[in-house]
């Protein structure tokens, strides 16, 4: 999952040691997608609530970030366009 980092010497992509650090990207992403359905859904409550707004607003600036690129090799639109898809079915 992790994408093209230098994490530590003599920790490889195949070792052991580097599960723990995809462990922790997983759970970054999905944290970040867990905010951004819950303010998603809290603002067809109310469209103007003022955190579920800055939530989304910064969730999407991660998904479009360098950092969310180190994390993941998904691409932030399909990641974007998925989670309104799920959004529309509900």
């Amino acid at each position: 999952m992790i994408n093209k980092v230098h994490i530590k010497k003599g920790i490889t992509f195949d070792s052991p040691e580097y599960e723990c650090y995809e462990r922790l990207a997983y759970a970054i992403v999905a944290r970040a997608v867990r905010d951004y359905r819950t303010a998603k859904h809290m603002l067809k409550l109310n469209s103007h609530d003022d955190k579920s707004l800055y939530t989304v607003k910064e969730v999407k600036r991660f998904f479009r970030s360098s950092w969310f690129g180190v994390l993941t090799g998904v691409e932030p639109t399909v990641l974007l366009d998925k989670l309104e898809e799920m959004e529309d079915e509900e």
